[in-house]
């Protein structure tokens, strides 16, 4: 293959991070303080420190909507035609503006972008601040009109399943789509048991429950779609390698999953880097990869 020929493929992206979905190179014109990032993160805390040194100039409200702008050219520049980004409910609490004010922002900005590109804006929810620190604001982000689904990210277990539960039960009377952060920091036990008590419609990266016999047996009978963010998970050290997943196997039981980038102005690879790396090393031909990413794309009226 000569250059990477997956950035002409139409695509969908939908595991990404909002404002953590922006361009390093856009970010550093703002802020060129901003520190380099590293390839692989020695825990949590590390990953966490680098974000907050690249969002460290995003909160005020034009350089939010220049980190929103960035991340939907970003992703204009890999041929993503569709893309749901998330975006953190307690964003208006840094930016120090009202919530009915963050609203319109965050549904001026994914509208304002052409006709190149679908954006589908998300709730995101992090698992570490519970659910009654959202609970002020979330029947109103999902009766707004502006959402399409909700996300629990971070460390999500079953706690927080019991603890979300109510969550995700309102977004679902509210036709907005549930997903969850499962498979990345907890094993496989406790994501099924998160199942038990909540029925997600797609879960952000899954990767121990892939790599888990039984796992990989229920999401299959369950044909639960994955959104699994490759260099991220590494990055992380979730996973060792590209050669972690098991790619083979899920198309042959034809388990529905997707490739996404998460946080792109962290890991610094879009979906095309990613498929490009997987076909290098022989886990896919690109005819097959081709296929996973048209297949991922919905139909857009």
């Amino acid at each position: 293959m000569i250059g990477n020929p997956f950035v002409r493929c139409k695509k969908a992206e939908y595991h990404a991070h909002g404002i953590l979905s922006a361009s390093r190179s856009d970010i550093f014109k703002i802020n060129p303080g901003v520190l380099e990032v590293k390839s692989r993160f020695l825990g949590w805390d590390e990953f966490e420190d680098s974000v907050r040194n690249l969002l460290s100039s995003a909160w005020c409200v034009s350089n939010y909507c220049y980190y929103i702008k960035s991340a939907i050219s970003n992703l204009v520049l890999d041929n993503v035609c569709y893309a749901e980004l998330s975006f953190d409910l307690s964003d208006h609490l840094t930016l120090g503006i009202e919530f009915d004010c963050w609203l319109e922002l965050i549904f001026r900005e994914c509208q304002s972008h052409g006709e190149s590109i679908l954006i589908k804006p998300e709730i995101g929810l992090n698992a570490r601040h519970g659910s009654e620190f959202y609970r002020p604001w979330f029947v109103a982000a999902c009766e707004s009109g502006v959402f399409h689904s909700v996300d629990l990210y971070g460390n999500v277990n079953i706690d927080r399943a019991l603890e979300f539960k109510s969550f995700f039960t309102f977004a679902e009377r509210s036709n907005l789509k549930k997903k969850a952060h499962l498979g990345e920091f907890n094993d496989c036990g406790s994501s099924l048991e998160f199942l038990k008590f909540v029925a997600l419609d797609e879960i952000q990266h899954g990767v121990s429950i892939l790599n888990s016999p039984v796992g990989f047996s229920i999401l299959s009978k369950k044909r639960i779609p994955l959104n699994l963010s490759l260099s991220s998970n590494i990055a992380l050290g979730v996973v060792y390698s590209f050669e972690s997943y098991p790619f083979r196997r899920m198309l042959d039981k034809d388990l529905s999953f997707r490739l996404s980038t998460d946080d792109y102005l962290v890991f610094g690879r879009s979906i095309s880097d990613d498929a490009m790396a997987v076909c290098q090393l022989g886990l896919l031909s690109q005819l097959e990869m081709e296929a996973v990413l048209s297949k991922g794309v919905p139909l857009i009226p």
